[in-house]
């Protein structure tokens, strides 16, 4: 059973993504390549760049952070994670699973 951290992650990570979604969307399949196309795909959420691999968003109202994977279209295979916790422990694909997992991911 998750407990309500884990339950606030699941559906923060859930809306983070669908916003991205909708960017993909009406961007020829393609999701925010850059820090200024998150931004404006994210409104409420600050991008700050920490590798080539992964953007750092942190939300303007909390010091929640996510690591948002660059260089990925609608096209790619639906288990590729577009958006993980920080922690490792929840995931947002592609395709548009959001999951919680038990053992972090390490990427």
């Amino acid at each position: 059973m998750q407990n309500a951290e884990q339950t606030r992650d699941v559906a923060n990570a859930k809306q983070i993504g669908v916003l991205l979604t909708i960017y993909a969307k009406e961007h020829d399949g393609k999701f925010p390549a850059n820090e200024d196309e998150l931004k404006t795909a994210c409104p409420g959420w600050w991008a700050l760049s920490l590798t080539k691999e992964y953007v750092v968003l942190t939300g303007v109202d909390t010091n929640e952070k996510w690591h948002y994977f660059l260089n990925h279209t609608i096209g790619d295979p639906p288990d590729t994670v577009l958006l993980q916790s920080a922690d490792g422990h929840v995931i947002f694909t592609v395709g548009g699973s959001t999951k919680y997992l038990k053992q972090p991911r390490h990427h």
